[in-house]
C-alpha cells in the first residue's frame, strides 16, 4: 500500500459505524502498521493496515443446497456457494 491507494475494507472489527466491509478508501498517509483515511462519519483517523486489502473481496451472490436435508442429525450435505466474482465453493 502506498499513498493514493485505493483499498477495500476487509473488516470493520470494533470500528461499527467508521468503517464499512467491501468500502473503499484512499489511502491519506502510511506509516509501518497503519494507514490514514477518512472514515465514514468524515473524520481523518488512523486504522491497522489489518482491516484492508488492495483487491475488493468478492460478495456471496447465491447459497445452493445441492443434498436433500434429512431429519437425522448426524448427516451431511453439500452446498455450493457462488461469489461475485464468479468463484463456487
Amino acid at each position: 500500500m502506498k499513498i493514493k491507494d485505493k483499498i477495500y475494507c476487509k473488516s470493520i472489527g470494533i470500528y461499527s459505524g467508521q468503517l464499512t466491509k467491501r468500502k473503499s478508501y484512499i489511502v491519506e498517509e502510511i506509516n509501518a502498521e497503519n494507514i490514514r483515511i477518512w472514515n465514514d462519519e468524515g473524520k481523518l483517523r488512523w486504522y491497522s493496515k489489518f482491516y484492508f486489502c488492495l483487491e475488493k473481496e468478492p460478495e456471496i451472490i447465491s447459497i445452493h443446497i445441492d443434498d436433500e436435508i434429512v431429519e437425522d442429525t448426524e448427516s451431511a450435505i453439500e452446498v455450493t456457494i457462488e461469489f461475485s466474482d464468479k468463484t463456487k465453493y
